[in-house]
């Protein structure tokens, strides 16, 4: 997750040049095929069933990170569950990580 985080920062400056905004968004945990599977313990399911959210509500908060109106024109952003811009973990704005991340993509985005 934060790999993917860096590199929306990496790649966020360019392609707002071409009208293109990069948003992240957390969903939350979710009430999905996944957690509901062999490979969560028996006891979270029950946790699952309390706690998490619907698939369409971490659904919503998706669509929301990418179309809400009050976000304008913000690029490089990153909103929480409930849809709050929510400030960037340091490992993701560091500018060593980000050179690092800019050094695996290579040219192809810059």
């Amino acid at each position: 997750k934060l790999a993917l985080l860096t590199l929306s920062q990496v790649i966020a400056p360019e392609l707002e040049k071409a009208g293109i905004l990069i948003r992240d968004a957390e969903p939350g945990p979710t009430k999905t095929v996944m957690t509901a599977g062999s490979g969560m313990p028996k006891l979270l399911i029950y946790v699952r069933n309390l706690f998490f959210r619907t698939a369409e509500a971490g659904a919503q908060n998706i669509y929301d990170a990418a179309f809400h109106k009050s976000l304008g024109t913000k690029t490089a952003v990153f909103t929480d569950k409930a849809g709050k811009l929510r400030k960037l973990p340091k490992s993701v704005t560091d500018p060593v990580i980000q050179k690092q991340m800019q050094d695996l993509i290579g040219e192809d985005l810059a």
